[in-house]
């Protein structure tokens, strides 16, 4: 009799638990689906801002006329690259990165004697055609432009696994390789460009990536075995060792040079004395603030994770972010979704979703300036974190699949 009843209550339980775990399921699934149906949505708008020569304009294309920075163009077409889609946007990754290829400066073009480098560009469109490009020669900086793009190629070799679109571009790929390496000086922090020597963290952080995405393509697709006998592969090798010290280098340099212990957060950056740049305070969005956020945003390996809490929290106590809180008539008066990114890295389940909902409900129709292409990536991005996340936590609760829902 003993037996029973506790098979009983076993079974009981069990059947209790199959039943949570199913509507948690369900529950998990909904939330899946509504970043799905965002994420989706900002990619074909993304897609169809792609302009006739292949480049993705900085916003809506105004009296014939559309502006090309490269920095923001590199985010738009990552974001195609997102799992959420159900198209495939390949095509116009793939047109994108050709016109930025094509648009190299060499050291003879560039303003600075640099090889490697990308200008921004006025593009001129005559009933849907490119017909002219523009270029005042200049660009906003030297080492973000090269570390965003280096991104790009990482994420669409990680995607794809297209060696040969790489191979074929290598000579170029290697310029815009070195052109990053040579922004970063002896004290191991990168400067924003030859004619501005100044060491901001939030282009650290990028660089930083940008440095561990150069050393992914070249491992994997360089100085891969089909490489070994050819006669670059000793300068990919050598190549790839300096980028390897460089990181290492960046990555200490950033924690030591510009995280303020005593403050517990980061420093600005450094000017082209190599002094600490003021730091205005945590009421000043933009840079003080927000750049709090660069090194989780970028995954620095130097910061902890209390540490990272402790800055996401800071922040977020400081600025009503989740409802455009930050949004304000000075140097703020963008919407910055990549804060949704920073909130998705931390699984802040409930201010992105208060971000992505109000996103939705009076930014996403119209896609009205100051909406720009780079916030709908940021917007992808963080919907396609999201997604993992409750991916993840449906794995977590039933790691073999048994429970079922009516959508499985």
């Amino acid at each position: 009799m003993g037996s029973v009843l506790i098979i009983g209550i076993v079974a009981f339980f069990m059947i209790n638990r199959y039943f949570e775990i199913r509507e948690l399921k369900i529950e998990y699934q909904e939330e899946i689906d509504f970043y799905q149906k965002i994420g989706r949505h900002e990619q074909e708008w993304i897609a169809q801002m792609e302009l006739s020569n292949g480049a993705f304009p900085f916003c809506k294309e105004t009296n014939g006329t559309a502006n090309i920075v490269p920095y923001f163009s590199d985010n738009a077409a990552i974001a195609l690259l997102s799992d959420i889609t159900e198209e495939s946007y390949l095509d116009e990754v793939i047109a994108y990165m050709d016109w930025h290829l094509k648009h190299l400066n060499t050291a003879n073009d560039d303003l600075y004697g640099v090889d490697g480098t990308i200008y921004d560009y006025t593009i001129i469109v005559k009933d849907g055609v490119v017909i002219e490009e523009i270029s005042e020669g200049s660009y906003d900086s030297m080492d973000s432009y090269a570390a965003t793009f280096i991104m790009l190629l990482g994420e669409y070799y990680e995607k794809t696994g297209d060696e040969n679109y790489l191979i074929k571009n290598r000579n170029d790929i290697f310029r815009i390789i070195r052109a990053m390496a040579g922004t970063i000086d002896e004290d191991g922090l990168s400067i924003v460009k030859d004619g501005y020597p100044i060491k901001y963290l939030m282009d650290n952080t990028e660089v930083n990536m940008g440095l561990k995405d150069a050393i992914f393509l070249l491992e994997k697709v360089y100085l891969n075995e089909s490489q070994k006998d050819t006669q670059n592969y000793e300068e990919a090798l050598e190549l790839k060792n300096d980028l390897e010290d460089l990181l290492t280098k960046n990555t200490i340099q950033i924690d030591e040079l510009l995280w303020n212990d005593s403050k517990q957060r980061y420093e600005v950056g450094l000017n082209n004395n190599s002094q600490v740049i003021t730091f205005k305070g945590w009421d000043q969005f933009y840079p003080d603030a927000v750049l709090q956020l660069f090194p989780i945003i970028y995954e620095i390996d130097s910061i902890e994770d209390e540490q990272a809490k402790f800055l996401y929290a800071k922040f977020s106590n400081q600025y009503d972010w989740q409802n455009f809180g930050h949004f304000k008539n000075d140097d703020a008066s963008f919407y910055w979704p990549l804060l949704a990114y920073a909130g998705a890295m931390m699984e802040d389940e409930v201010r992105v979703k208060t971000y992505i909902l109000n996103y939705q409900n009076t930014l996403m129709k119209e896609h009205a300036y100051p909406v720009y292409i780079s916030d709908a990536a940021w917007i992808v991005r963080s919907c396609n974190k999201m997604i993992n996340h409750y991916e993840g936590k449906m794995l977590e609760i039933d790691p073999f699949g048994l429970v079922k829902t009516s959508k499985d």
